[in-house]
């Protein structure tokens, strides 16, 4: 029995391996309860703003860009729950982040980053929902923030109508 030891008479383990025993179970129970981000909802990223808004225009609808942050709880829930069932039947939606360098090709064909995309609508909270025309002109308000998730769906749908009923005009 490696290990044990008799101390006055009771039989005892020996304390350096009790100790890397309860720092081990610590380490475990630590590990445990660290909250591990989630890996985010795929969405398409915004590559040419240009096409990507002319392609929706044909289908009578706006091109719908969320403009989000990495490792966002709120966009997440707004992808989720919202963003992605309507790619799902269709819709085009795109993500540009606020905070990134990534090039994309934009309304004018000129080559710009996220975060100028971003900051082009004075975009300066996250999730922030833009409804955009061909030219990149909005059609409707943008939708800042998660909302009350009771009636965030409501919002989008009006958005929606509003941006399709001036595609229309």
């Amino acid at each position: 029995m490696r290990g044990w030891r008799v101390y006055r008479g009771y039989r005892v383990y020996r304390i350096h391996h009790l100790v890397g025993l309860l720092l081990t179970l610590l380490a475990i129970c630590l590990l445990q309860a660290t909250p591990v981000m989630a890996k985010e909802t795929p969405l398409p990223a915004a590559v040419n703003l240009r096409q990507e808004a002319i392609a929706a225009a044909k289908q009578g609808m706006p091109l719908i860009l969320i403009v989000s942050l990495p490792d966002c709880p709120y966009c997440e829930q707004v992808r989720r729950q919202h963003l992605v069932p309507l790619s799902k039947q269709g819709v085009i939606v795109r993500q540009v982040y606020i905070n990134s360098e990534i090039i994309v090709s934009g309304f004018d064909g000129k080559l710009i980053s996220e975060r100028q995309v971003a900051a082009a609508y004075a975009v300066k909270a996250a999730p922030t929902v833009l409804f955009l025309d061909r030219d990149g002109n909005a059609l409707a308000p943008p939708i800042v923030g998660a909302l009350l998730e009771d009636f965030y769906g409501a919002y989008l749908d009006e958005a929606i109508e509003t941006s399709r009923r001036k595609l229309a005009e």
